[in-house]
Order: structure tokens, then C-alpha cells, then sequence
């Protein structure tokens, strides 16, 4: 099944939202366990469809994401008359991220099968003098209590509740000068239902919660 096919079985609006739930998610869930996170990102979805479409549409999304290519699908969506204007421009903002993050790692690419570099000093590919100008982008955030955030942090007394480690830094500035920096992390995340309380947030070193978000151990 090609990329054209595979987005219309999924329905282009649910790719969108849920993008980033099946680009993290596809290799390490189940078709049913992705179908259980569907709801808590697109609010449409709903988990007691008598259809049972949740779980048929996370093997089309699973199967795009292994076998065909996701960042086509993000450039129809970009090109759809259908969509909303909100739908594409999310769907742009993707495009753009995806895009960017792929030109990163072609410059990781192992040096040895790379043309010699060209020091960098020199190399104007690497030289940014006039970046564009701002953009306005809208995105979707939860609304978090502040007191379980605060709670968090005294529970952890200035150590990464991961690694054990103190935290890195002491914040400079702003309501939080003189604290140390710790990161609030949700061990399960809002996005998939989780809730905002003390008893499911850790506080993490930007280390350890990077590696939660986008490394291949979880601890959490």
C-alpha cells in the first residue's frame, strides 16, 4: 500500500494530531496499546468506537511509519484542499521539524564515507548571519498545576530523581533564582491520559529527561 493510501486509511486529521504519538510509539507498542493513546490526543477519536476502528487505524499508521514514508504523507497533507488551514499549517510546522532534524543527522553521517570537510571556520554552509525572521506558531499545551511542580522539586531536593545525580545548575533570574534546575517530568505523559499529581511526576536533569523523551532506556 503506497503513502497516498496508507494517510487515507488513517484519515489525515488524526495523522496530524496524532503524529507524534505513532512516529515515537509505533516500534515499541502494540496496535491496541496505540489505539488505548489515539483518544488523548485527538478528542474526536473515541476509545468505545463500535467499529473498533482505533486498533485498524494504528496498524495503517504502524505500517506507514515501518514501511513507507511518513514525511510524504506530511507533504500531502501540506498540499490537501480538504484540510483546514489550522490542519496544514500544523501539518507544515511538522514538515519543517522533520526536515530540519533530517539535515542534522545527514551531518552526523560517519565521516568516512564523507567528502574531507571543510573547516568550519570557512565553510559558509554552516555560517546562519541573517536568520529569517520570527514566525508565529501555534501548538496545543496542557495547563499544569503549579503546586504539584513545586512539590515535585522540594520531594527531589535539588537531585535528578533518575540518575541521583545534583542538579547541573542553579537557576539565574526570574521567580526561580537561586533554585537548582530540575526538569518536571510525567512518568505517563499527559498527551496519553496521565494525570497532573505528585505521585506521577518525577524530577529529572535535562540529561535524564531528555533520554525519557527521545533515548532508547526508560526508566519511568
Amino acid at each position: 500500500m503506497d503513502t497516498k493510501r496508507l494517510l487515507h486509511s488513517i484519515g489525515a486529521t488524526t495523522f496530524i494530531l496524532c503524529y507524534d504519538v505513532f512516529k515515537n510509539n509505533y516500534a515499541s507498542k502494540t496496535r491496541n496499546e496505540l489505539a488505548t493513546m489515539l483518544p488523548a490526543r485527538n478528542p474526536n477519536l473515541r476509545s468505545n468506537d463500535p467499529n473498533n476502528s482505533l486498533p485498524r487505524i494504528a496498524s495503517f499508521a504502524i505500517q506507514l511509519f515501518r514501511d513507507d514514508d511518513p514525511v510524504a504523507a506530511l507533504e500531502l497533507c501540506t498540499k490537501s484542499t480538504r484540510l483546514n488551514p489550522e490542519l496544514v499549517a500544523m501539518a507544515q510546522q511538522l514538515l519543517t521539524r522533520e526536515k530540519f532534524w533530517a539535515n542534522v543527522k545527514d551531518d552526523l553521517s560517519p565521516m568516512d564515507s564523507r567528502p574531507a570537510p571543510t573547516p568550519i571556520i570557512n565553510d559558509t554552509s554552516t555560517q546562519n548571519p541573517a536568520p529569517a525572521p520570527r514566525t508565529q506558531i501555534s501548538t496545543f499545551a496542557y495547563k499544569r498545576n503549579p503546586k504539584v511542580v513545586a512539590a515535585v522539586l522540594k520531594r527531589a531536593n535539588g537531585k535528578c530523581e533518575c540518575c541521583g545525580a545534583p542538579a547541573p545548575f542553579i537557576r539565574r533570574g526570574g521567580p526561580m533564582d537561586g533554585q537548582p534546575y530540575l526538569e518536571v517530568h510525567h512518568k505517563q505523559w499527559l498527551v496519553e491520559g496521565g494525570p497532573d499529581t505528585v505521585n506521577n511526576a518525577v524530577a529529572l536533569c535535562p540529561n535524564c529527561h531528555c533520554n525519557e523523551h527521545h533515548g532508547d532506556r526508560h526508566y519511568f
